[in-house]
């Protein structure tokens, strides 16, 4: 018998966020991986818009030396 696994809730419309900022680094840094890769969705249990708002911020934050 396969096991039911709870489905995770996007914790960002949870807290009601409207839009990841890419300056905030601290929660950015939730997102991604030692090495740098960005957990993807099925894992991190976002939703489409909240996972499609953290890529672009965290590419964003790259880019600017802020991760």
């Amino acid at each position: 018998m396969a096991k039911e696994y709870k489905k995770r809730s996007c914790r960002h419309c949870e807290e009601g966020t409207l839009y990841i900022d890419f300056k905030n680094s601290k929660s950015l840094s939730r997102s991604v991986t030692e090495v740098g890769s960005i957990i993807p969705r099925r894992t991190s249990g976002n939703c489409a818009h909240h996972q499609h708002q953290l890529v672009t911020a965290i590419k964003r934050a790259r880019i600017l030396g802020l991760m």
